[in-house]
């Protein structure tokens, strides 16, 4: 920061400081100035009646030029230490008399000598005719400047360049002027007189000064004081981590321990301010009860639900297992249909070599054909086994397949199925390359399709039933459809047809977790994209599959195989067939 902040008592004190100097500064000058103008005037006038009385005594002795008499009462104003200077000039502007003989000797014919520029008439009076013997004339004050020295007795009464305050007097005798008295007065007694009010004056102020800054000092506190403890009170709550509730009763047991009534409340506006934080103070504890309140019933909402999604949990997880048991159900249905075409084979032909054999016309070469068709034979049931346990089996190993390749074993596990149910299986596939997958997974997804597809036909009632397998590349995805012609999915329930529980069929036919489990297994473990729309009479299901596995789709599959078996681990690599006494126990 360019400035530090100032603390209020600082400011208030260089407030009311400044507020103080200014006004006994302002108080000061106008004092100042007064006490000049009066003492000016009060010398001018004590100047004005020196002259007056003087003049009256001096007049009589001119006029009847009795000048012993008028040294001897010029001599009485040798004791006056502002006196410069005393003389008389007749009206003809002779010199009549000197309070000093030098003044005639240095002076003559100019008595006194002026700066002519700086003279100033201060007073002008017209003194009023009197009926006697003396009479005071004219009275002018006049302020100059000596450009020589004033001597009397030889003593130097008055500097060259000192300002001398001159007191002339027009002497009337008998109706008649005789002369003109000069009086030179010094400013020295009058600058004198200012300097000592001056420093009476500063005296003052100073101590004025300083009670008010002792009062200022006091104000200051006693306003400062209030929010100074406010400021620290508060500054012992600790609000940087109210994050949890430990810190939030910490934080209540200071804010209760903050006593803010015991604070001088010594102004109004303070005694307003410790008012709000006490408002604010018990708003704030009443907000952190209401707040805790409501963790509470949080905390218990958060136990229900906590409960609620373990109990859905484990009813999902008994779901699973029962779609997963049906599913395995449907296969062992599917491969016991399988089996009882070539069973039947291998024992006709079995039957063929034993007749051949009893009737003799067994010949070598008949017999190698017929077990070669016998091993053929066992060799697809072998398979169907095969596939049966890759099927059920939580393979954690990811490979590069081709999917038209994986449509086709998913297709030789159903399609008997499907001839049964007298459904054309039309095939479109385009040329693709291969790409990562886990193939069970995928192949237990086209299992769900299909067998939905295959149930849609068979409700639907139509004579010419068919499904459509359509594979093909678009940009970096490769695009596998499935599409039947059985009217396709009600509007209304399209966009919940993947919704776990949700089912078109009867209760008896669909726990609706097959499609929602086609997409967890497309769209989570895959990262692909698994949708459906009505198209050309029926239902179009789309998969989209990266050629590339996300990163963390093992974890993804292994914690959905965990879901249907609890008990299976990470490194657990067998399977529900490998592990009979599991699936009689569960």
């Amino acid at each position: 920061m360019l400035f530090q902040p100032i603390r209020l008592r600082t400011v208030l004190l260089i407030s009311l400081g400044s507020a103080l100097l200014l006004s006994n500064a302002l108080t000061w000058y106008i004092g100042q100035k007064r006490q000049v103008e009066g003492l000016r005037n009060a010398y001018f006038e004590r100047i004005y009646w020196i002259s007056e009385s003087l003049a009256a005594k001096t007049t009589e002795w001119v006029g009847t030029a009795n000048w012993a008499q008028l040294e001897i009462n010029f001599n009485l104003l040798d004791s006056q230490p502002e006196l410069v200077y005393v003389f008389v000039r007749s009206m003809e502007n002779e010199i009549l008399y000197a309070y000093d003989d030098n003044l005639i000797e240095e002076y003559e014919p100019e008595i006194i000598e002026w700066e002519p520029s700086q003279t100033k008439i201060l007073d002008t009076r017209n003194a009023p005719r009197r009926r006697n013997i003396t009479q005071t004339g004219d009275y002018q004050l006049r302020e100059q400047i000596l450009l020589t020295d004033a001597l009397i007795d030889k003593e130097v009464r008055g500097k060259a360049g000192e300002i001398v305050f001159e007191a002339r007097r027009q002497l009337v005798f008998w109706g008649e002027p005789v002369g003109i008295m000069h009086i030179g007065l010094s400013q020295h007694p009058l600058d004198k007189a200012v300097a000592e009010n001056q420093r009476s004056l500063l005296i003052i102020e100073a101590l004025l000064i300083l009670f008010g800054l002792i009062i200022s000092v006091v104000v200051a506190r006693r306003v400062a004081t209030p929010i100074q403890q406010l400021t620290t009170r508060l500054a012992l709550l600790k609000t940087d981590s109210l994050r949890n509730s430990d810190s939030l009763q910490q934080f209540e047991s200071q804010l209760q321990d903050l006593e803010l009534a015991d604070i001088p409340a010594n102004t109004w506006e303070s005694h307003q301010l410790v008012n709000a934080f006490q408002h604010l103070q018990n708003q704030l504890l009443l907000q952190i009860q209401l707040i805790q309140e409501s963790a509470m019933d949080l905390q218990t909402s958060h136990e229900e639900l906590k409960q609620a999604y373990d109990e859905l949990q484990q009813m999902q997880q008994q779901l699973v297992q029962s779609t997963k048991m049906a599913s395995m159900g449907e296969m062992l249905a599917m491969i016991a249909h399988q089996w009882r075409q070539p069973l039947a084979t291998i024992n006709m032909i079995a039957s063929s070599i034993k007749l051949e054999q009893q009737l003799g016309n067994a010949t070598t070469e008949g017999t190698l054909e017929k077990l070669k068709k016998i091993q053929d034979t066992t060799s697809f049931l072998s398979r169907t086994i095969n596939d049966f346990r890759d099927f059920f089996r939580p393979d954690r190993q990811r490979g590069f397949v081709q999917l038209n390749e994986l449509v086709q074993r998913t297709m030789e596990i159903i399609g008997l199925s499907l001839q049964t149910q007298d459904v054309e299986l039309v095939k479109e596939f385009g040329k693709l390359p291969q790409l990562e997958l886990f193939p069970n997974e995928v192949q237990q997804a086209l299992i769900n399709l299909f067998k939905n597809a295959e149930e849609a036909l068979e409700e639907s009632g139509i004579d010419k039933k068919r499904l459509i397998v359509r594979t093909y590349a678009q940009q970096d995805k490769q695009i596998l459809e499935v599409q039947d012609n059985a009217g396709g999915i009600p509007e209304d329930v399209v966009d919940q047809i993947f919704f776990p529980y949700f089912s078109t069929k009867n209760k008896l036919n669909g726990t609706g977790l097959g499609l929602y489990m086609s997409r967890m297994i497309i769209e989570d473990h895959l990262g692909g994209k698994l949708t459906v729309v009505n198209k050309d009479g029926g239902a179009c299901f789309r998969v989209e599959l990266n050629e590339r596995l996300p990163e963390n789709a093992e974890r993804k599959m292994m914690t959905e195989a965990q879901t249907i078996n609890p008990n299976l681990s990470a490194e657990q690599p067998g399977s529900l067939l490998n592990h009979p006494k599991k699936v009689v126990s569960q």
